[in-house]
């Protein structure tokens, strides 16, 4: 099942909870640690971005250090899908 499924999946049986982090404001480590706070109370889904001003590497060590503490999905917002991070999961798009 893709995240799009997932997504979809979950939201038929009610409503969900998205955690939005921004990496340039928590660093990688704090990222990391608050997606796996999140995951413990519940969150069904990370979303990371918000700000331009990260470089690819410390993005890649934050998608890194999110999986090695937590299973959910990570959904890069689009305000970083301008660096090309293997890392993450998945990549959201608003299409209109």
């Amino acid at each position: 099942m893709n995240v799009y499924e997932r997504i979809m999946s979950k939201l038929s049986s009610g409503k969900i909870h998205m955690t939005l982090i921004d990496p340039a404001t928590s660093g990688p480590k704090g990222s990391a640690e608050i997606a796996y706070q999140a995951s413990l109370a519940g969150t069904d889904f990370i979303m990371l971005g918000g700000s331009t001003e990260i470089s690819p590497s410390d993005l890649n060590e934050t998608t890194s250090l999110m999986k090695n503490k937590m299973t959910l999905d990570i959904i890069l917002f689009p305000r970083v899908i301008q660096h090309d991070i293997g890392k993450s999961r998945r990549n959201l798009f608003h299409v209109t």
